[in-house]
C-alpha cells in the first residue's frame, strides 16, 4: 500500500532508509488500529517501534 508515493509498511526498504520515509511521511499522521484478542500486544509493539524511529503519531484511532 503506498501513500503519496511513500511505502506504508516500510517494507523493501533498508532500515535506516525506511526510517527515514516514516519520518519524512505526509502530516497528519494517524495511527489507526483494530482489536482483537492479542490486539494489546501487536499495537503495544507497533508503538514501540515507532517511538524506537523517531516517529510521532499526530493521532490515534482504534477500531
Amino acid at each position: 500500500m503506498t501513500n503519496q508515493g511513500y511505502v506504508a509498511s516500510g517494507a523493501g526498504l533498508p532500515g535506516a532508509k525506511s526510517a527515514q520515509a516514516l519520518r519524512e511521511l505526509p502530516r497528519p499522521l494517524v495511527a489507526v488500529m483494530s482489536s482483537g484478542f492479542f490486539g494489546f500486544f501487536a499495537h503495544a509493539g507497533f508503538l514501540q517501534a515507532l517511538s524506537d524511529l523517531g516517529v510521532e503519531p499526530d493521532a490515534f484511532s482504534r477500531a
